[in-house]
């Protein structure tokens, strides 16, 4: 890292091995933290995640309000490894759940779930935090070059939260149809969907309210939020070419 100035730790693990989840989360941002210190590095922003909180409902939280509660190994490893970069004064960005391209869990794990499902959630009426990859990116850089201390945490999302009817609205209008008929409970959807994998976390995410409070994000890096679309060209490309119309 010699002469480096900025660091943006944007490395994860998915699986299931606790062993190497520990190695990149615990011992990688250890090394990671280690080497930055070492070479005088100014400032560390730590890529994270919002499932760190648990469960909801999530209804406009706070950095402040909510503490975290990390219900999976990968979760409860993040956490620690956030906690790292605070202690040596970092920044921690925590987003939801992120669409646009590179996206290969979200959007085609949702239309996995409804075609398999064939109902809506509970009328579609939960409330979710998301921001594109593409806008994700231009706040890690707006804010990898900020002036001044920056350090904590802040929510990374669109200010305003989408309803899952306006999600699945925009897959079939942009992606491809899940031929949905009629509506199910969360319960119901959670006890039908078990069968094909998805876990009750899982169909919870989509399901209940998930939303945070995004504002602070926005006001430190001076840029002009854009609203949940999945119509850009390079988003609907990605998806159309990833997932089966």
């Amino acid at each position: 890292m010699d002469g480096i100035e900025i660091v943006v730790n944007a490395t994860s693990y998915l699986g299931s091995d606790p062993e190497a989840a520990e190695r990149l989360y615990l011992q990688g941002t250890a090394n990671l933290l280690d080497a930055a210190a070492r070479a005088g590095v100014s400032r560390c922003l730590q890529m994270s995640t919002a499932a760190v909180y648990g469960s909801g409902p999530h209804r406009g939280i706070g950095v402040l309000d909510q503490s975290a509660n990390p219900e999976s190994m990968i979760s409860r490893h993040r956490s620690i490894a956030d906690q790292m970069v605070l202690d040596a004064g970092g920044t921690v960005l925590r987003p939801y759940l992120v669409y646009g391209p590179a996206d290969r869990w979200f959007i085609p794990g949702v239309v996995k779930l409804f075609r398999r499902l064939g109902s809506q959630i509970e009328h579609g009426s939960a409330r979710l935090s998301l921001i594109s990859s593409v806008e994700l990116g231009r706040l890690v850089a707006a804010l990898a070059l900020a002036e001044g201390p920056i350090g904590g945490i802040f929510h990374a999302a669109a200010p305003e939260p989408v309803r899952l009817s306006e999600l699945v609205a925009q897959i079939e209008s942009q992606i491809g149809p899940l031929g949905l008929s009629g509506s199910v409970s969360l319960p119901r959807a959670q006890e039908l969907l078990g069968d094909a994998g998805f876990s009750r976390h899982q169909v919870s995410m989509i399901g209940v309210d998930g939303w945070l409070d995004a504002a602070p994000l926005w006001n430190r890096s001076g840029l002009p939020p854009s609203s949940f679309s999945l119509a850009e060209p390079a988003t609907r490309a990605w998806y159309r070419s990833r997932i089966g119309t």
